[in-house]
């Protein structure tokens, strides 16, 4: 018999532990990024789940964006004028107004970095430590994308079960956030039926 406890160490750090019933042994097992967006659900989540049409309209615009393959590029003002033409235009965006429900919620920043770097991948094979992970971000910026935006779009999350990485869209919000000392950081994880 086996039991899984994804938990909050005490210095932030998210861990999965498979716990076995073989003696007082426990064996780590592989962090997916669906079980560490089901716990930062779990722990700052409100419990609802939302159709499209009942979430915040920023939040409507960060899924079209990614519907459509575009996103915000600093002009705002362009970004809204493709963001209406999008949902004129793009017939498959109608596939969000579906069976898919949404987790809107948000996650207290050092959460989020701790839960990002917590899933071994790339990440961890090419940087020491998150700070110089964000560092080398923030260089592949331009200078328009550290500005504080107006609007408030979350990150979105990824909830395949193999998917070696936590967001799914949203990584230079995400950077951006950080940049700015936000306190925490919006998401949104799709649900699929």
């Amino acid at each position: 018999m086996r039991g899984d406890l994804l938990a909050l160490g005490a210095v932030g750090a998210l861990t999965l532990v498979g716990a076995t019933q073989r003696g007082a042994r426990a064996r780590k097992r592989k962090i997916t990024a669906a079980a560490v967006n089901e716990q930062l659900w779990n722990t700052y989540g409100d419990g609802q789940l939302r159709r499209f049409d009942e979430l915040p309209l920023t939040y409507q615009k960060a899924l079209a964006f990614e519907s459509l393959d575009f996103d915000w590029y600093g002009d705002l003002e362009a970004t809204e004028r493709r963001y209406e033409h999008g949902l004129e235009s793009q017939s498959d965006f109608g596939d969000l107004k579906g069976g898919v429900r949404f987790k809107a919620f948000r996650v207290p920043s050092d959460a989020m970095t701790s839960a990002i770097w917590s899933i071994p991948g790339d990440l961890q094979a090419n940087h020491d430590d998150w700070d110089s992970y964000h560092d080398w971000y923030l260089g592949t910026l331009r200078k328009q994308e550290l500005k504080k935006r107006r609007e408030d779009w979350p990150v979105i999350l990824h909830d395949h079960p193999t998917y070696d990485e936590l967001l799914w869209d949203g990584w230079h919000r995400l950077h951006t956030y950080l940049k700015l000392k936000r306190k925490d950081i919006p998401c949104l994880l799709p649900v699929y039926p």
